[in-house]
């Protein structure tokens, strides 16, 4: 892929991971990036005991200096949102890959992982779980690998706090431009969540992609290249 901008000064990407927080999910973006592009992809401490507000604290405590494209992946869209209008003045841009801005399932659901069976079940909800949010054919060995690592609790952990999570009125003060990457067949960030963004945001560049939830693991090429193009704009 060509480069970024051969002049002016190149805002570092940011890549904050999904409901896994390690990062290595994003080893097939990476490959497809512009080589001139400064990335940044930070890695969340395998703690269950942190939720959202820790995350997000932890996150921004490790953005570098500079101007900042902030991508947020699935789970981490609200930590993004929430970290573009902390450092309104140098965040130049915020993707939501596969993400959301409110709880990205039905009552019903974020009701059953309320209930101290949730707990119960363990693995079983776990897999549920994975299952919905990491499972595509198209993922690499490695990618699979790194999925079979995430612990059971902190599978469980981030699923309840996605589930809970609204940051409507947190995005509707963000004036930084929007790229949003959705997934065609992406059956737990419904539809509805992009018209909800395109709702607060019409100004925001919307792209579907036919794919799963797993839209940057699947799909890296295409998706790095609508990165490029937002960040050259």
């Amino acid at each position: 892929m060509g480069g970024v901008n051969s002049t002016a000064d190149i805002p570092t990407l940011v890549l904050l991971p999904g409901l896994d927080g390690t990062g290595l999910l994003f080893a097939p973006l990476l490959r497809h990036l512009p080589a001139d592009l400064p990335v940044k992809v930070i890695a969340y401490p395998a703690d269950p005991e942190m939720g959202y507000d820790e995350l997000t604290a932890y996150a921004s405590s490790q953005l570098p200096d500079g101007p900042l494209i902030l991508l947020g992946e699935s789970f981490s869209g609200p930590i993004a949102i929430l970290l573009a209008r902390k450092f309104h003045y140098r965040v130049e841009g915020l993707i939501l890959a596969a993400s959301f801005i409110t709880a990205p399932m039905p009552s019903f659901f974020r009701f059953s992982l309320a209930l101290p069976i949730a707990v119960r079940l363990g693995r079983s909800m776990a897999h549920f779980i994975v299952r919905g949010f990491f499972s595509a054919p198209e993922l690499t060995a490695q990618n699979r690998k790194d999925i079979r690592t995430i612990p059971t609790a902190l599978i469980i952990s981030r699923a309840r706090e996605a589930l809970a999570v609204d940051r409507t009125e947190d995005f509707r003060r963000i004036t930084c431009p929007v790229l949003v990457l959705y997934a065609r067949y992406d059956y737990l960030v419904l539809p509805f969540h992009v018209k909800k963004i395109r709702a607060i945001r019409p100004d925001a560049a919307i792209f579907g992609f036919t794919a799963p939830h797993m839209l940057l693991q699947t799909r890296p090429a295409e998706v790095a290249a609508k990165i490029a193009e937002f960040i050259r704009r």
